[in-house]
């Protein structure tokens, strides 16, 4: 998304608890264009954005986001 200047759609899966189905969430744009930064800059920019809309499914549904720490 960086090299074309695209902007990124945050998407979230969660399952209500008790719900045998999930939902699917879609945010707002993450606005991913140079605007005079730098790369790091833009990185930066980036991930604080997602960081900022994901941090109140994680609090709303903490059981969930178990297991990340395997990924790396």
């Amino acid at each position: 998304a960086m090299a074309t200047g695209a902007p990124l759609i945050p998407v979230t899966l969660v399952r209500p608890e008790g719900a045998a189905h999930f939902e699917m969430h879609f945010g707002a744009p993450i606005d991913t264009a140079a605007h005079g930064l730098s790369k790091e800059a833009r990185l930066q920019r980036v991930f604080r954005d997602y960081g900022q809309r994901l941090q109140p499914w994680v609090v709303a549904y903490p059981g969930q986001w178990r297991g990340w720490k395997y990924l790396g």
